[in-house]
């Protein structure tokens, strides 16, 4: 309801979103003429775990790109409230599917609102998991990626 511009998305706050996102994702609308844009799949980053995740293929609700006339209310819950909203989007307009992680990295700290069990059940349908040997190399390009220097507990460090 606080939006202005012609366009909105969803980002959580304790997520980060690789630099060249929403210009994929305005591109995809527009090439697609769709009215919506999400992505497929996501990283999910564990960092205390030492893991790191591309996720299983699903609506990733916290990466919706849409025109504001599209968006209809967020409902007044505390979980899920996102998820509510991109159903109805879904069911009602033409939505754009892309099959890029690397564009959104979903993060576990601890004091997140869904609990350890809910991210435990992501990583565990996960589609490629980075554990073990495989864990800092594919977290040192994910740094590349992004242009930041990721810490070992969650922290973005500049």
């Amino acid at each position: 309801s606080e939006a202005r511009g012609e366009f909105v998305t969803q980002w959580d706050v304790d997520d980060l979103s690789a630099p060249l996102r929403l210009e994929l994702q305005m591109a995809a609308l527009s090439l697609f003429g769709a009215s919506a844009c999400l992505l497929m799949r996501h990283l999910l980053w564990f960092p205390a775990a030492g893991s790191l995740a591309k996720s299983t293929y699903r609506l990733w609700e916290g990466s919706a790109v849409l025109p504001r006339e599209v968006m209809t209310a967020y409902p007044a819950q505390r979980q899920g409230e996102d998820t509510a909203v991109v159903e109805q989007v879904v069911a009602r307009e033409r939505v754009v599917l892309l099959d890029m992680p690397e564009l959104y990295l979903y993060t576990f700290h601890g004091g997140n609102t869904f609990d350890a069990g809910h991210w435990m059940q992501h990583l565990q349908q996960a589609t490629v998991r980075y554990q073990g040997f495989r864990y800092e190399p594919a977290l040192a390009e994910l740094q590349a990626w992004l242009g930041i220097k990721l810490g070992r507990l969650g922290a973005y460090l500049m």
